[in-house]
């Protein structure tokens, strides 16, 4: 949520209450409610569990299932419902889960949409955190 917000991206999370780094996620959710213009009658109630959603104008852009206690399966029913909008879907779990994401991704339906998948294991997005936060800080610095 705190990098969609910095790279300029509308934030959504279903969360709002739990604490990451001793700061609730709702201080980073910039939506209070997931948009609907985009996003059909049918699908809605599923898409709106999943657990960030960074938009553009409405669109989903990036959606992130991050996969810590519940299973890989859940995270992709629920993403794909967003294939069709061309969002790229994350699966975000341990480098250990990543044969079982293969596996997954390797069946229908996911399959035939498996360019829209990625798999981010928690190192890689802590990395990708760090830089963003470093490129924050540097843009606050520059145009302050």
């Amino acid at each position: 949520l705190k990098m969609g917000n910095a790279l300029g991206y509308d934030t959504y999370s279903p969360d709002k209450a739990p604490l990451a780094y001793d700061e609730p996620l709702s201080k980073y959710i910039s939506l209070s409610e997931m948009p609907r213009r985009f996003v059909g009658d049918e699908i809605f109630d599923f898409v709106k569990k999943i657990d960030v959603i960074w938009f553009e104008d409405e669109v989903p852009k990036y959606a992130f299932e991050i996969e810590n206690s519940t299973g890989l399966r859940s995270g992709f029913q629920r993403l794909i419902q967003l294939h069709p909008l061309g969002a790229k879907l994350y699966i975000v779990a341990r480098d250990s889960d990543l044969p079982t994401y293969e596996q997954i991704l390797n069946v229908e339906p996911y399959y035939r949409h498996k360019d829209s998948f990625r798999f981010c294991s928690y190192k890689k997005l802590e990395k990708f955190f760090v830089e963003v936060d470093r490129l924050e800080a540097t843009k606050r610095a520059f145009l302050e």
